[in-house]
């Protein structure tokens, strides 16, 4: 990757970051962080090229209780795949990852 290959995926990350950290707070979520995944497209521009600000790429925290937990030395309450993933064994769903596709039956 050339340096201004990097500049531009890091222009476009922290731009979608913002972006998602917006968002996330409009609909009461903290996006703690999360992972982009670019490459070069035939044309040589940078390209994002998969899923992002999801529970399997980002880490949210619940913007309402985030003040009062952090000034009484308690973890944030979080959203992130480990509890969507506990909730699915709790209610007995099966879930399937796959390199193609992640999926919940019942």
């Amino acid at each position: 990757m050339s340096q201004a290959d990097y500049d531009e995926a890091s222009r476009k990350a922290l731009s979608l970051f913002e972006y998602g950290r917006q968002v996330a707070l409009q609909h009461g979520l903290i996006l703690l962080d999360t992972k982009y995944d670019f490459r070069k497209g035939s044309d040589g521009s940078v390209l994002l090229i998969d899923e992002f600000h999801t529970p399997d790429s980002s880490r949210y925290w619940l913007a309402h209780s985030y003040d009062s937990r952090f000034q009484n030395g308690l973890e944030p309450e979080n959203i992130d795949k480990v509890h969507i993933f506990s909730l699915c064994t709790y209610y007995d769903f099966q879930v399937y990852l796959t390199s193609q596709v992640n999926y919940i039956s019942h």
